[in-house]
């Protein structure tokens, strides 16, 4: 006689999947609030006992989800009687790291990295309102409706 198997929390694609924890919840709310604006570039957060009451959450999640955001660069942390959770909103040089290192994962050379730009620059200035020829020269004009 065969014992019925428990149901195992599997996705349709077959792998594990995994709940998520209670930090990575909090921080996604905190990132939803910066993307819609709720909580603007420079701002500071609420103070722990307040985030902790309005998440219903214990320090130590908190501040777990204070590293995820900071490892996003989304905030800032200042430690200290004076301290908190600053917002930072991140510019392009947060991405080019992790960017960097997907091209390096993917075998991505030099070389293609040129031969893309070669392909999507020229369309891009192309794009651009007509003043910007009145910045360049006649021939870069022309290379450039060629291209």
């Amino acid at each position: 006689m065969t014992r019925p198997v428990a149901a195992r929390p599997f996705s349709t694609n077959g792998y594990r999947v995994r709940p998520q924890k209670m930090a990575d919840m909090v921080a996604g709310r905190i990132r939803q609030m910066i993307a819609r604006g709720e909580i603007a570039d420079g701002e500071w957060l609420p103070t722990e006992p307040e985030l902790m009451e309005q998440f219903g959450v214990s320090r130590p999640t908190l501040r777990e989800a204070f590293r995820l955001l900071e490892s996003d660069s989304l905030v800032t942390i200042r430690r200290g009687p004076p301290g908190g959770a600053r917002v930072t909103v991140p510019g392009p040089e947060a991405a080019a790291a992790q960017f960097g290192m997907l091209l390096t994962l993917t075998g991505t050379t030099l070389k293609d990295v040129y031969d893309a730009r070669a392909v999507i620059e020229p369309a891009a200035a192309r794009s651009l309102p007509p003043p910007w020829t009145s910045c360049g020269t006649a021939s870069t004009a022309r290379s450039l409706s060629a291209g």
